[in-house]
Parts: C-alpha cells; sequence; structure tokens
C-alpha cells in the first residue's frame, strides 16, 4: 500500500525547516508517518517549504509556480477576497490555491493509493479536490474540533467547512478518523444528527519505553525542593484554552486540603503575555509554581521521570497526549471529566477526574490525587495501550477500508 500524507506540518528536530512550529501536533504528525512507514510505502508532504528529506517530498517556490495554474491563482483571488481577513489571511489562502498546482503534479507522480488528509479547514481542501479530480482515494483525519468552539482564533469560514466536509463525507461513506470518542460523540450530536457509519476512533499514540538518561534540569536541586515535597507537572502550551491559569488558583487551597507539599511546573510557550506569571506573583506562589517556558521534546522524559503526577486543566482538549505520556514513566493523571478523550483513557489505577469545573473541585481533586496511594507498574501497564505501534497499525486498517480491502 502506498500511503501519501498531507499535513498542515511536521517537527523533525533533524531539519531545520521542520523546527519552527515545535507543537504537541507536529510531532505527532511525524510520528504517525514514521510509523506507518514501517508496515508500507509512506510519502509525506506539507505547507513547509523544504528540499526534502527521502520519503518526505521536495517543496519549493518554484515548483509551486512552475505547476501553478491561472485557474487556480484565480480561485485563489476569489477566496483572498471573499472572506473577511487581514493580510496574512489573505495570502495564505491565495497560497493554499496555487499550491494545487504541485499538489497535482505530485499525486500523478507518486499515484498513491490512499492519501490522508489531516485537516478539514481551507487548507485541505486543495487536497480533496486533487483526490476528487484523479479519483484517487483518501481519508480525513480530525485532530479536534473547531467548528463548536467560541474561540476565535479560527475563521468563522474554517468553522463553516468542517461542518461541510463532515456532512459530505456520511452522505458518501469517506473514512474519517477522529483522536477520541468525544469528538465522534459531538460530531454525531450536532453535525450529523445520528451514529456515524463512516467515523473511526483512532485514539493518539506515544513512545511507550520511557527514555533512558533524557537530558534536562535536576528539578529538586535548581528548584529547592525537599525530598518529602510532591511535583506535578502539566504540559501543554500555556494559553487560554490549556487553562493553567485554574491550576494556579487552586494552589492555596490545595496547601489546606493535603498534608503533603506541593511544587508545580508549567511546561510549555508561555502565550499569555505574563499573565499566569503575574497571577503566581499575586498568590505568592512565586517560590511553588514555576513557568518553565517551551520544553523540548527530548528532555521531557526528564521531567516526567522526576514528577509524582500529572495536571491537565483544559477547556477544550480533542485528547491529552500529555497524559499517554505521563503514563509512561508511572504517573498518575487528574483532569477534568468532561474532557473528550476520558472514555479512551480512563483507567481507575491511573487517573483521578474532576467532575465539575470549579477551582475549588479542581484543588481537591489534585489533593486527593497527592494523598493516594498510586501503582506505577499498573500506571505503566496502561500505557501500552497506547503505543506509536498500536496507532501505526489501527490508521493501516482504515486506509484498507478506504480501499475496500
Amino acid at each position: 500500500m502506498k500511503v501519501l500524507f498531507a499535513v498542515p506540518y511536521i517537527y523533525d528536530k533533524r531539519y531545520k525547516e521542520f523546527t519552527k512550529n515545535s507543537t504537541g501536533f507536529g510531532i505527532l504528525m511525524a510520528q504517525i508517518y514514521e510509523y506507518v512507514a514501517n508496515n508500507s510505502e509512506a510519502h509525506l508532504t506539507s505547507y513547509v517549504l523544504t528540499k526534502g528529506h527521502g520519503n518526505i517530498l521536495p517543496h519549493s517556490l518554484w515548483s509551486v509556480i512552475r505547476h501553478m495554474r491561472w485557474k487556480d491563482l484565480l480561485q485563489g483571488i476569489r477566496w483572498a477576497f471573499k472572506y473577511k481577513q487581514g493580510i496574512s489571511g489573505r495570502l495564505r489562502y491565495l497560497y493554499y490555491c496555487i499550491n494545487k498546482g504541485y499538489v497535482r503534479h505530485i499525486m500523478q507522480q507518486l499515484h498513491p493509493d490512499v492519501v490522508h488528509i489531516n485537516a478539514v479547514t481551507m487548507s485541505s481542501k486543495p487536497f480533496i479536490e486533487i483526490c476528487e479530480e484523479l479519483n484517487i482515494k483518501y481519508v480525513i483525519t480530525l485532530h479536534g474540533l473547531i467548528g463548536l468552539k467560541d474561540s476565535g482564533r479560527s475563521p468563522k469560514w474554517d468553522k463553516k467547512r468542517e461542518k461541510e466536509v463532515l456532512l459530505d463525507c456520511e452522505k458518501r461513506n469517506i473514512p474519517v478518523t477522529v483522536i477520541s470518542t468525544g469528538i465522534k460523540d459531538r460530531i454525531e450530536k450536532h453535525y450529523l444528527g445520528a451514529p456515524s457509519r463512516c467515523i473511526t476512533v483512532v485514539p493518539n499514540g506515544t513512545n511507550v519505553e520511557p527514555a533512558t538518561g533524557s537530558a534536562g534540569t535536576n528539578l529538586r536541586k535548581t528548584y529547592h525542593i525537599p525530598d518529602n515535597a510532591m511535583i506535578a507537572v502539566s504540559v501543554g502550551t500555556v494559553n487560554k484554552n490549556k487553562n493553567q491559569i485554574q491550576i494556579v488558583e487552586a494552589m492555596p487551597s490545595v496547601r489546606k486540603k493535603s498534608t503533603k507539599d506541593l511544587y508545580l511546573f508549567l511546561c510549555g510557550r508561555d502565550c499569555t503575555d505574563g499573565a499566569v506569571q503575574k497571577r503566581i506573583n499575586e498568590l505568592g506562589l512565586a517560590d511553588r509554581v514555576f513557568v518553565l517556558g517551551f520544553v523540548p521534546y527530548e528532555h521531557m522524559g526528564n521531567m516526567y521521570a522526576q514528577a509524582d503526577f500529572n495536571i491537565l486543566a483544559s477547556i477544550d482538549e480533542g485528547f491529552g497526549l500529555g497524559i499517554v505520556e505521563a503514563f509512561v514513566y508511572g504517573l498518575p493523571s487528574v483532569t477534568f471529566a468532561d474532557l473528550d478523550a476520558v472514555p479512551d483513557l480512563y483507567e481507575e489505577s491511573a487517573m483521578l477526574l474532576c467532575q465539575n469545573r470549579s477551582t475549588e473541585a479542581l484543588a481537591d481533586a489534585i489533593a486527593r490525587t497527592m494523598d493516594k496511594d498510586w501503582d506505577k507498574n499498573k500506571i505503566i501497564t496502561h500505557s501500552k495501550k497506547f503505543s506509536l505501534e498500536q496507532m501505526a497499525e489501527n490508521y493501516l486498517q482504515v486506509f484498507e477500508k478506504a480501499l475496500g480491502l
């Protein structure tokens, strides 16, 4: 089976052009591609300009210009001015369209059996259109939902397109995968109005072998943490949706509810203009709560290895890969019970769920996590369900379904 991965970008520290987006999504895209490639012929293309590396296809401005068609340029101009947006947004939409000629070229050269399209926004529209034009089978994966969010970060036309694509896939039985049961349930409830026949849940995976000798800081020594104190980590970009500020605000109550002392490390780039740090200072927690900024993926093993548990307090979260990564090191996780991936991730021996979203309830859940006697070996065993190998096998089964195998 020959698979072409169509992704916005990946993260791969070996190649400079693929280090600009150091997000969990970029890391995951690279891992899905790598592990599927272990059992099939896999190629990858993205919107990142690159000279190419192995089966990661070369993509240059010259290749875009060389294969551009005038009708794609005209479509791009219509897109750019049809929707109200800034200059950068208009240029991005124009680029999506003029890139269609390059997309058509690589598909005609490769003749893939199936194309794995990892988005349903306007960025994926050219890939879908070319697959339809060339009669190539394709699978669409949603790594979250944007159409049902109140956030203004995503353009309204991308949100509208999400619903349109999903309705069309359901009508024509085009395979769609989502990363959690909660996302599937919400699509069925709010978009389809009925159980889906085309959507498959493929949970994200991680390397289930703990990193040995991973580089990083000795937290207890560097931050003067007593041996009998506990360490919690919260992993992800520090922003409104990840909701680290509520964890910070829960900390004073945690100290009253548990006899144990707690130190908290927030691992992720701060996108709050210092608002979280300001709140830490206001609550007098600067010696107990630390915003570390971006922690390289290869250093996260060191963080998990030194921690006692993990906290995820997101307002909206398609999966929560940090929970699975923590499982690998025997760490339990505390999170809200209403998150999308809880049905896929939950195991009593590995998680403690907060049943409502008040700060006091979160503080109580954190304190109970601190006071509970967790069996690290059981948690590590649970982590094996979320291996990268199993994730890749699940995707291959969906690709085979798309091909009628």
